[in-house]
């Protein structure tokens, strides 16, 4: 395990909770102290893990602010079939009600014309509101994509640096 691995371990775990400022002090310390790269090639490896793990940690947190937050607060990457299997599902409530609104409108009974009236708007507005909500949650899709093509380019930068 290089040094930028063990240092980015200390991190996580003070970030956990699981060691409190002063053990990460002391303990980063102990690593630091230890460690004396010799050759030109150590300082440069060392400068690339630190570099790489910089942005590995970068990227953790704007993956987090570019998930979409559920209903109970879990976190979800946003993909394609996320988006589809939310929108159209909706939409698809939609499209239950204009056929049943039709054939309540087409039969004979006279009362029911206001409710096949009611379900036909209602299932419209179902259809149109799962319209929106693809186009919606599909830029959060090309956000994500674009935000992550960066960090891997970045990446890619470091290690070829």
């Amino acid at each position: 395990m290089s040094l930028a691995d063990e240092l980015l371990k200390l991190e996580q775990l003070r970030q956990t909770g699981s060691l409190t400022a002063a053990e990460f002090t002391s303990a980063k310390a102990a690593l630091l102290s230890g460690y004396n790269p010799s050759s030109p090639d150590e300082i440069k490896q060392l400068q690339v893990d630190t570099a790489l793990a910089r942005l590995d940690i970068d990227w953790k947190n704007r993956e987090k602010e570019l998930m979409i937050v559920g209903g109970y607060g879990n976190r979800f990457i946003p993909t394609k079939n996320l988006v589809f299997t939310r929108s159209w599902t909706i939409g698809g409530l939609g499209g239950l009600f204009i056929p049943l609104s039709i054939a309540i409108f087409v039969s004979s009974l006279q009362d029911k014309e206001v409710g096949a009236l009611l379900f036909f708007f209602l299932g419209s507005g179902f259809v149109l509101y799962g319209f929106w909500l693809n186009s919606h949650l599909n830029k959060f899709v090309i956000q994500y994509k674009n935000a992550y093509d960066d960090y891997l380019e970045e990446r890619e930068r470091i290690i070829n640096s």
